[in-house]
């Protein structure tokens, strides 16, 4: 249920932080995708024209797609609602790609998403209600993917449009597309 002012009872709350938590952890079965190629690999795309950038949004898009397929059948949309659930997926998808390619293997980027995802979703409030947080966390959660993912989800859980969320959505995808390729340029 949601009140007259857009929040959400606690059921709703934790479903939706469950649900954003559940699609970072998610990327984990396809690490082997996620993580950094082989440099001969690399060199056989550049030779065609793939990029360090095109083979980035390839594997952003991919994973985004694998994860809204994950949300097929279980939430009714509109247009406003699919709207937000594909920005919350692609968001989602950036943060997954860039940690992976920080980590630049396929242990490190399954450890450190695992430890990078259950941390900024305890310090988003996600595991418990931000109410009962330090003012400093409290401060500091609006600026962490995880929040804005949340914030994303709510709008997909309510169907609801917010322009400052997608933008904010959008700005989180660039970030972590931006830092990918930063990351790619600077292993070689």
């Amino acid at each position: 249920r949601v009140s007259a002012t857009g929040d959400v009872d606690t059921i709703h709350f934790y479903g939706i932080s469950t649900a954003v938590l559940f699609l970072l952890l998610s990327a984990i079965p396809v690490s082997a995708y996620l993580a950094s190629g082989s440099a001969s690999m690399k060199g056989q795309l550049a030779l065609i024209g793939v990029g360090k950038g095109t083979l980035i949004a390839a594997r952003m898009l991919g994973l985004g797609m694998l994860f809204m397929a994950s949300f097929a059948g279980l939430i009714e949309l509109n247009l406003p609602g699919l709207a937000a659930l594909v920005m919350v997926c692609l968001g989602a998808a950036s943060m997954v790609v860039f940690i992976y390619q920080a980590a630049g293997s396929l242990m490190g980027g399954v450890m450190l998403l695992f430890l990078a995802v259950t941390a900024m979703h305890f310090l988003s409030g996600g595991f418990l209600p931000l109410v009962f947080l330090p003012a400093t966390f409290r401060a500091a959660a609006p600026f962490l993917p995880n929040y804005m993912l949340m914030e994303g989800m709510k709008l997909v859980v309510t169907s609801s449009f917010s322009l400052a969320v997608i933008m904010k959505l959008a700005a989180l995808a660039l970030a972590g597309f931006l830092l990918s390729v930063g990351a790619e340029v600077v292993r070689e």
